[in-house]
């Protein structure tokens, strides 16, 4: 058996995250990669087909770092003429946007207001900054509409992404987008809030409805954080809002987002009580 059929063997992660990259190996890699080789060209053609498919820049990303693990884990070295990685990222097309601003976000809210299951997941993003695995986890009872806040305590499949459940406040609009949707008096406890399905699909479809620029759902967590980043709210409090392991996790996806000149006043020194 070679080294291609081995391979998803050693891919690690959450249950979903290995069925998801071991499909996208096995149909988009594997058949066209040859066993013993692992070449500059090899990948420059892989790219390509992968373009012609029309896949995603997300997706792209995401075969390139799954060929970086294959050529880590079986050994195979990069020729010596230049980063092939660097080189082939330079064919791919523009990057969905990141984040929104505030008058797109708009936009997009109104483009899927009528929508009464998009609409409401929009928020958990925009306004609560929740992972998609997060909202799909979401139950009947996680929603404290009398305290104001959501306990994120799971994903789809699994825990959260930290392992650890954290606790995030309800905005008016989310608030009410959630009453207008759900049952909370009749429902079970128990009761999952959303069916998955694939929202990126929809929102990729609300966006250009809303002539905003494409975003995927991770992109609207990402808005959240830049939001909340540039009013002043704390790095900290971002940090627990979004659920990352460490305050580094935070600082580094979005450090440009707390720069500004340091206010200096606090070294001044007192006046003197003339008394």
């Amino acid at each position: 058996m070679d080294n291609k059929a081995l391979f998803p063997n050693s891919i690690i992660g959450r249950p979903e995250t290995v069925r998801v990259q071991t499909s996208m190996w096995r149909n988009w890699i594997e058949p066209f990669v040859e066993p013993a080789s692992f070449t500059a060209r090899e990948k420059t053609a892989l790219v390509k087909q992968w373009l012609d498919a029309k896949l995603s820049p997300v997706t792209i990303k995401m075969l390139l770092s799954i060929c970086k693990k294959y050529v880590e884990w079986s050994g195979y070295a990069y020729p010596a003429n230049g980063n092939i990685t660097r080189n082939i990222m330079r064919l791919q097309p523009a990057a969905r946007s990141k984040s929104l601003s505030k008058s797109e976000a708009k936009k997009l809210l109104k483009a899927a207001q009528y929508d009464k299951i998009m609409y409401p997941i929009l928020l958990l993003g925009i306004h609560a900054g929740l992972r998609k695995g997060e909202v799909f986890g979401l139950q009947r009872d996680d929603v404290d509409l009398l305290g104001g806040v959501i306990k994120v305590q799971r994903s789809w499949d699994g825990p959260t992404k930290s392992g650890r459940p954290r606790v995030v406040p309800i905005s008016r609009e989310l608030e009410q987008a959630l009453i207008s949707a759900f049952d909370f008096i009749q429902g079970r406890p128990v009761d999952r809030l959303f069916k998955p399905f694939d929202a990126n699909a929809r929102l990729a479809g609300y966006c250009h409805e809303a002539g905003v620029p494409e975003i995927t759902f991770h992109g609207l967590r990402h808005t959240f954080a830049t939001w909340a980043l540039e009013s002043g709210i704390s790095p900290k409090l971002v940090q627990d809002a979004l659920g990352h392991a460490h305050l580094s996790t935070t600082l580094d996806v979005y450090w440009d987002k707390t720069g500004g000149r340091m206010d200096l006043s606090f070294l001044e020194a007192e006046e003197e009580d003339p008394n």
